[in-house]
């Protein structure tokens, strides 16, 4: 299993991205005073 940290401006095009992939979306943050949005996910390898 892996864990991955993708930051991005668009959260809606990776989670599209990701649907297709055997993984799961853990977690979404936006840290505070920035326009990136931070998304965790586990993928099983």
């Amino acid at each position: 299993m892996f864990i991955i940290n993708v930051a991005t401006n668009d959260p809606f095009r990776v989670i599209r991205r990701f649907e297709e992939k055997p993984g799961r979306l853990l977690a979404i943050t936006c840290p505070e005073g920035e326009k990136r949005y931070n998304l965790i996910y586990s993928l099983d390898t």
